[in-house]
């Protein structure tokens, strides 16, 4: 790789970017399961189901899983600020279902 390119790619590892990254895989995730297992009902209703008390942990935990597939990748390229922000990111989403579960 070229000089260049190293400076892009380091220019990714701060925790802000890893923080986006970290919510943004679990609202893709989010519509992956909407399209892969509630297109049979309106979005809206989806909505309603994803926030019932006994389903929205297990929506929660499917969505913030690839969150540490891609933590695994920064941590082994050592982009540490990026796996961070990652981890930020999940923690709240968790700390989110477990209000959720338990409240």
């Amino acid at each position: 790789m070229g000089q260049n390119e190293l400076k892009f790619w380091h220019k990714l590892d701060n925790a802000f970017f890893g923080f986006l990254i970290g919510f943004l895989i679990p609202l893709l995730m989010f519509f992956i399961i909407y399209f892969n297992q509630y297109s049979h009902y309106d979005f809206s209703h989806f909505l309603k189901i994803s926030t019932m008390k006994h389903t929205a942990p297990s929506i929660l935990k499917t969505m913030v899983f690839p969150n540490m597939i891609v933590f695994l990748i920064g941590n082994m390229t050592k982009f540490f600020l990026f796996c961070k922000g990652i981890f930020y990111a999940s923690f709240l989403i968790i700390v989110a279902m477990l209000l959720i579960k338990y409240l």
